[in-house]
């Protein structure tokens, strides 16, 4: 009949459990960063808010669909403006 090997506390290390508050402050970090690169005159496409902010495009996506739910960007179909 087959044993199983005794576990050492190691095998079951998963490290520290994440609270998120880290996730917030890189989020809140991001929407500064896309804020920034935003002009209330001028739309922008995603890609250029990207490279003016250091920050892929999914990554600006996806803070403008935040920041859009919040009424603080809109889409002119032509790309985005702080509102």
């Amino acid at each position: 009949m087959a044993q199983l090997a005794p576990l050492s506390p190691d095998a079951l290390d998963i490290g520290p459990i994440s609270d998120g508050a880290d996730d917030d402050d890189h989020f809140s970090s991001n929407v500064t960063r896309v804020l920034d690169a935003l002009s209330a005159r001028s739309s922008r496409a995603s890609s250029d808010i990207a490279a003016r902010s250091g920050l892929s495009v999914a990554e600006v996506q996806s803070v403008l669909g935040q920041l859009e739910l919040a009424s603080e960007v809109r889409d002119t179909g032509k790309g985005w403006l702080k509102s």
